[in-house]
């Protein structure tokens, strides 16, 4: 998927939260195809919204997920720096200019995904201060039921295996 790609998507949508909501949205799932490549499902799974909502794939549906959340369930391959790295790297061959931030902080490691100037090229307002983007956050304190499911998604045009538990 590209830029262009983006915003034709977007410009599809009527009102502005919707817009946004597919921009974030195909934002999110280049950045999980990103870590399906780099093997990130080795070492975590998604939990929370992000995954109730990420095998339907239904952009600019009402409770697309604003970050991305995720447990951590083995920590011999876990690489998030790495991770992100891939993900930005692709973003920038969309034709993004990403910015991508990571922080190991206590018992919930968190990075940001942001790309300034994207609301404005889709016609919305974009205060600088807040460019779009989401959240990322990994929980290293494994859950008590580690039940996990491997399905294979497909979102706008991206097709990946995503680990995720419930």
């Amino acid at each position: 998927m590209l830029k262009e790609e983006m915003l034709e998507l977007a410009a599809a949508v009527a009102d502005p939260e919707g817009k946004r909501a597919v921009l974030r949205d195909c934002l999110q799932a280049s950045v999980l195809r990103s870590f399906h490549e780099a093997e990130a499902f080795l070492s975590v799974a998604m939990v929370g919204d992000g995954a109730a909502a990420a095998p339907g794939g239904a952009a600019g549906v009402p409770g697309v997920a604003a970050g991305l959340e995720f447990v951590l369930l083995d920590k011999k391959d876990y690489k998030p720096e790495r991770w992100l790295f891939t993900a930005k790297r692709r973003l920038w061959f969309m034709g993004l200019d990403p910015r991508i931030a990571f922080a190991r902080k206590l018992a919930v490691h968190q990075g940001w995904v942001k790309v300034p100037g994207l609301l404005a090229e889709a016609g919305l307002p974009e205060d600088p201060a807040d460019p779009l983007g989401f959240r990322i956050q990994i929980a290293l304190a494994p859950p008590e039921n580690n039940a996990t499911t491997v399905s294979v998604v497909e979102r706008h045009g991206l097709r990946f295996g995503l680990k995720a538990t419930r």
